[in-house]
């Protein structure tokens, strides 16, 4: 059987047939299957004689009571009861509360320790989570720098291509200007030539006129 009484012993003879042993001295109650009772009293390593027949059985001594089925063949089913808890005397007791003392100072020397190290494990977190929030705060900056170039980058390049349209105006200006000059060029050279001629002409009429003159003088004379 899985556990027996401190008291007592169940368990088969040679013959497979179920005997009971008393292993300490006392007086044993046994109640029958169908009610009845009867006492025992036994030497340790006596056996106490029953005529087993199948059923409930319930054996009792001064500290325990056992309930066990016979089948015919064999025990099943065995409970053990204690009547009364065991007394302690006075250095078991103190060797009890000292190892209970002891106990519990090793158990606060864990618990010291673990609270430690979580109190570690939280520091390096704390320590971590500020880390990933520096770094977060700097990418943030980063991405605000960035966003500010890429602005600012934008508007340089709006400016110059607003300089170069003006610069291609200013361009096309100067090409009018310098084209309406030749032209009022080739116009004051065409004046100044027909001046010239006109003056010539003017002044080979004047000769004419003043030889004309000359030739008709003496001959009026």
């Amino acid at each position: 059987m899985a556990k027996q009484p401190s008291d007592l012993e169940f368990s088969l003879d040679e013959f497979g047939h179920g005997i009971t042993t008393v292993l300490r001295e006392n007086v044993v109650k046994v109640t029958f299957p169908n009610g009845g009772s009867q006492d025992h009293s036994k030497k340790a390593g006596e056996i106490i004689p029953l005529l087993l027949f199948e059923g409930l059985w319930r054996f009792e001594t001064d500290s325990e009571a056992a309930t066990v089925y016979w089948s015919g063949t064999a025990w099943t089913g065995l409970r053990v009861e204690s009547k009364a808890a065991p007394v302690l005397d006075y250095l078991s007791l103190r060797r009890t509360e000292k190892g209970a003392y002891e106990e519990i100072q090793r158990l606060l020397e864990e618990l010291k320790e673990t609270e430690q190290q979580i109190s570690e494990m939280n520091a390096r977190a704390d320590d971590a989570r500020k880390d990933l929030q520096a770094k977060a705060a700097a990418h943030k900056v980063a991405e605000e720098e960035a966003r500010k170039r890429q602005a600012e980058a934008k508007a340089a390049a709006e400016v110059v291509k607003q300089i170069d349209s003006r610069r291609q105006a200013v361009e096309a200006k100067r090409q009018d200007f310098h084209g309406a000059l030749m032209r009022a060029r080739d116009v004051l050279s065409e004046e100044a030539a027909k001046a010239t001629a006109e003056r010539a002409e003017e002044i080979d009429d004047s000769k004419d006129q003043r030889l004309g003159v000359q030739a008709a003088g003496p001959a009026a004379v």
